[in-house]
């Protein structure tokens, strides 16, 4: 299934108050809101969460989202994966398209009812490798199209000046669905 693009900077985020001057808001779930059930499938399967954000800086100052702010959940401070480890964790499985492969052997029978002939196409030759191959780009491609969702609002390296408004995505593990809140540090 092609990728669906998530879009943290058109959805649509439920306003919180300020905190330390930091305005913090997010929507969970965004992989199976946008349609791509493939990969939400296999960021439940792995216990991440892939939550798009937004934040506003109202300090007075320049804040670095990797050592200035922290992610909690309740008293508990959560670690933010890496891209790297998103990527090789929530990705479309190309391999197991392979399986359309069986229907190699697959023929196509037909009978000339006047002359009582019998032929036989062996049609799986080229309906087998076809369909496996079309599946495997189409996987490659959805997955080359996540990773660079991901690089484009990747929030390691993000310095969020004063009055500036941010987007992105970040993902967590075993996330237990309480109130995200962020600090700093």
């Amino acid at each position: 299934m092609h990728y669906r693009n998530i879009h943290p900077s058109t959805l649509d985020y439920l306003h919180k108050p300020s905190r330390n001057g930091i305005i913090f808001s997010y929507k969970t779930d965004v992989l199976s809101k946008a349609g791509n059930r493939n990969l939400a499938r296999k960021e439940s399967q792995n216990g991440i969460d892939l939550i798009a954000i937004r934040i506003v800086n109202k300090t007075r100052r320049s804040l670095d989202f990797s050592s200035d702010l922290e992610l909690r959940n309740g008293e508990h401070v959560l670690n933010v994966l890496n891209q790297g480890e998103l990527t090789s964790q929530i990705r479309e499985t190309a391999p197991g398209y392979l399986i359309y492969l069986i229907l190699t052997p697959l023929k196509l029978n037909t009978e000339n009812k006047k002359t009582n002939e019998f032929k036989s196409y062996n049609i799986g030759y080229i309906l087998g490798p076809l369909l496996a191959g079309i599946n495997i780009g189409i996987a490659l491609d959805a997955n080359k199209s996540f990773r660079k969702e991901l690089d484009d609002y990747d929030m390691s390296q993000v310095i969020i000046q004063h009055d500036e408004i941010i987007y992105g995505l970040i993902g967590i593990k075993n996330y237990d669905g309480g109130e995200l809140t962020l600090h700093l540090k």
